[in-house]
Parts: structure tokens; C-alpha cells; sequence
């Protein structure tokens, strides 16, 4: 069923959905940086061989925009104008483009792992992971380890 160990996928299913939209809204993002840093060393892990691993450069940039997003932001409330106001809303703009790069990222991954066709349950949907990626894969993950635990 699936190409490569999976034995490390279950430690993907980490954290309840809700509580991760709780804590990306109290640390302002940093929070999804070290989400998307442990699950990416997992899919790693599982991948084992090089083409399907994550790129590295898409795990670094959200642990290297979350901070320069949120030292931007406090910077605006420090020092309110006009050009501090656009870095602070670029920061944050290309903090999100990079959650949207490491959530298909990661949804290649996890199939080329899981081997996962069109039509399988452990497909991730492109819509979804384009709208909210790092909470859409939180959510999924959760979804197939709880349903691999129900039928088994």
C-alpha cells in the first residue's frame, strides 16, 4: 500500500485542529513555523529517499519569515508610518506564500509516501491546501490516523 516506511507517519497526527488555530493566533504565526518544522523532519524521516522528501528551502522559509513577519509587525506598533506599514505587509504576505509552498510541498510528499491515487482516501485536496495549507494538513493527517485506528 504504501512506498516507503511509514512507521514514522503516525507521529504527523500531533495536535487537535483547534488547538492549532488557537496557538497560531496567541504566538501570531511562530507557532506554525515549529509545526511545519516537526512534521517536515517526520515526512523526511518517512520518505527516506530523495524524491520524496521535502524540499529543504521549503521547511526554512516560514521558520525564517514567521519571526521577520511578527519583528515587523511590533516594529509597526513601535514606530507607526508608512514604509514600515508596506515591509510589515510584505513580511506577512510572503510569510503566507510560504505556509501555501510548504503545504503542497508536503501534500507531494505525503503521496508519493503513501502512494496515494485520485481517488484515494489519503489524497490530499489541492483547494483546501491552497486556502488554509498548514491547518488543512493538521486536519487531514488527523482524519487518516483516526480512521486507520477506527477500522483497525
Amino acid at each position: 500500500m504504501y512506498n516507503h516506511d511509514t512507521s514514522h507517519l503516525a507521529e504527523l497526527r500531533y495536535i487537535e485542529s483547534w488547538k492549532m488555530v488557537a496557538l497560531a493566533l496567541v504566538t501570531f504565526g511562530l507557532y506554525l513555523a515549529y509545526f511545519i518544522r516537526r512534521q517536515s523532519a517526520i515526512i523526511n524521516r518517512a520518505a527516506g529517499t530523495a524524491d520524496a522528501r521535502l524540499p529543504a528551502w521549503a521547511a526554512a522559509l516560514p521558520q525564517l519569515l514567521a519571526p521577520a513577519s511578527l519583528l515587523t509587525f511590533i516594529a509597526q506598533l513601535l514606530v507607526p508610518g508608512e514604509l514600515i506599514e508596506h515591509v510589515d505587509q510584505a513580511a506577512g504576505l510572503l510569510f503566507n506564500i510560504s505556509l501555501v509552498i510548504w503545504g503542497f510541498a508536503a501534500r507531494s510528499a505525503m503521496h508519493s509516501i503513501t502512494a496515494a491515487g485520485e481517488r484515494s482516501k489519503l489524497r490530499f485536496d489541492g483547494i483546501w491546501t491552497l486556502l488554509i495549507s498548514p491547518f488543512y494538513f493538521n486536519y487531514r493527517v488527523n482524519g487518516i490516523f483516526e480512521e486507520e485506528r477506527i477500522a483497525a
